[in-house]
């Protein structure tokens, strides 16, 4: 629709829940929106991604199984995004992170056992180093105890969000851990599916510029009474105060339904080294919004500098994890690091049509063009009313692909 103020016709979009966002700041300049209860003849539109940060950055091939120091066999999942791959602009030396568990990914076996490996490349991913374990810096940390709180065969750890180039040179993993109590049990206050604390891994280049050092940062989370599967699936990203850093997390109110669905809010003024105590974000009015048990990302454009979040909110309280539509992208201020509702845009959402109140606009991933400064959502359009494409287990996310391409402005 569109207004006139003060002799202006101003565009503005009509957000889930009634709320007004002005166009022309944040704005869908392109997609390819696809639905799995509809059948395509055409072949897919490309997707504007060649030259895009962590695509197109060879991985060269692992395999399925990997032997562990352990000597088991885990089960590797390998990926190249921005949740797994990061190089620092006009650098040739690049990360990869390999998750690893001996149940089976996302489910409750690999839940409770979930690890990280990792290797480098010096040459722009066309050669990469050994794959080895990750393990924190210290005497007291091995394969069997790889980072602080985590010990294999009692609980996991996992790479959580979209891995972030610190100012000072550092690498900054979002990661979480299922916490244990003093007997090394797993905590879970609701028994819920999982239960999960949030943090960052940090990596530093040694010396000779050939390997990574780790550390693991605090892990916070909200109060039970707050968040019935802790916090996990985390969005970090430095602010403009150099070792200041915001984190945005996932809750949950799953089988407690009268608690309110949020995403929470964490501030680091030390580099990822520790963390205030989560509070549920809102808006910069104070107003808060809901939001299902979902991930989002934060990223920084480099064409103007601002600071932008992208997730899922909600009109009225989620149940668990749904309804995860609509998809929203919005400014954060960050005098307070509260999300300005005016700039709030929606990217996608169910199309009645075709998508049932199962749909889900999640799992997505950002990356931007160096040199448009556009910012590319690619996802895959999830239904669990519909039947996946495939009976084979490890296709199950399979669907058509979607993607969004968003202009920011100058």
């Amino acid at each position: 629709m569109s207004k006139w103020l003060g002799g202006v016709l101003v565009l503005v979009t009509v957000l889930a829940g009634g709320q007004m966002a002005h166009c022309g700041d944040i704005r869908v300049i392109d997609k390819e929106v696809r639905y799995l209860a509809k059948k395509y003849a055409e072949d897919d539109k490309p997707r504007p991604a060649p030259s895009f940060d962590g695509v197109g950055i060879p991985i060269t091939s692992l395999p399925e199984k990997i032997r562990s120091p352990g000597g088991w066999e885990e089960n590797a999942y390998v990926a190249s995004n921005e949740q797994t791959i990061f190089r620092f602009p006009g650098e040739s030396r690049v990360v990869h992170l390999v998750e690893t568990t001996r149940g089976i990914d996302d489910t409750d076996s690999g839940a409770i056992d979930y690890k990280l490996w990792y290797r480098v490349s010096l040459d722009n991913g066309q050669t990469y180093s050994e794959l080895k374990p990750l393990i924190q810096k210290g005497a007291e940390y091995d394969y069997l105890h790889p980072i602080s709180g985590v010990w294999v065969g009692s609980n996991s750890f996992v790479f959580g969000g979209r891995i972030v180039g610190a100012s000072n040179g550092e690498i900054l993993v979002p990661t979480y851990r299922w916490p244990l109590d003093e007997n090394r049990k797993r905590l879970n206050p609701h028994n819920a599916y999982t239960y999960m604390e949030s943090g960052v891994l940090i990596g530093k280049w040694t010396t000779d510029g050939k390997d990574v050092e780790w550390q693991a940062g605090q892990f916070v989370r909200p109060e039970p009474g707050e968040s019935t599967r802790g916090s996990d699936e985390s969005a970090v990203e430095e602010l403009k105060t150099k070792g200041h850093f915001l984190m945005v997390t996932r809750g949950s109110n799953m089988n407690k339904p009268e608690f309110p669905g949020r995403k929470w809010l964490s501030i680091s003024k030390d580099g990822c080294r520790t963390w205030s105590k989560p509070v549920p974000w809102t808006y910069t009015s104070g107003e808060a919004f809901f939001s299902p048990a979902a991930q989002s990302s934060l990223i920084r454009s480099r064409k103007n500098g601002r600071l932008y979040w992208i997730g899922n909110i909600t009109p009225t309280n989620p149940d668990g994890n749904y309804p995860r539509f609509p998809l929203v992208m919005g400014e954060i201020d960050e005098e307070n690091c509260l999300l300005k509702k005016v700039t709030v845009i929606t990217i996608d959402t169910r199309n009645p049509e075709f998508d049932t109140d199962k749909m889900q606009l999640s799992n997505f991933r950002t990356t931007e063009d160096p040199k448009t400064g556009r910012i590319l959502i690619t996802l895959t359009r999830l239904d669990d009313n519909i039947k996946p494409p495939s009976d084979d287990p490890k296709t199950w996310y399979q669907g058509h692909p979607n993607w969004y391409l968003v202009e920011v402005p100058e």
